[in-house]
């Protein structure tokens, strides 16, 4: 029995061969996840864009309605100071005063992001923004 010569040259190129296709196939992995990662963070932001939009609504029309509370009162104030108070029409006033409008923040898209690990695809500072703005506790 003869040994069979080992060509090194011929072995060390499938290797090398080998070893670029796996470096290959785990680049364009990596570009594929950063590319999904980057258009979910996208769809995250476009979400709380709205949901900021929506909380923004709400505290324009409660300034609104304080304003309009403020209004009344200065009302009231005038009458008292002139002597012409009017009870039925000041008791009416009070009555509304005691409802006191209420802000409830939307929070669903930063409650979704923390509670399924998804916020650390979002910047450090746009994740502090977000801790300071809704995290209330």
């Amino acid at each position: 029995m003869q040994k069979k010569r080992i060509n090194w040259r011929y072995a060390l190129g499938e290797i090398m061969i080998v070893s670029i296709g796996i470096m290959l196939a785990f680049g364009i992995n990596k570009c594929s996840s950063d590319l999904a990662e980057s258009r979910e963070a996208q769809e995250y932001k476009t979400s709380l864009k709205a949901d900021l939009k929506e909380n923004l609504k709400s505290i324009s029309r409660i300034i609104k309605l304080q304003e309009q509370k403020v209004t009344e009162l200065n009302y009231v104030l005038a009458n008292i100071e002139n002597k012409s108070v009017d009870i039925d029409s000041l008791g009416s006033i009070l009555y509304r005063q005691r409802k006191s409008p209420t802000f409830f923040p939307i929070s669903g898209t930063f409650k979704s992001l923390v509670s399924q690990g998804e916020i650390g695809i979002l910047s450090t500072e746009l994740k502090r923004e977000l801790f300071n703005l809704y995290d209330t506790q």
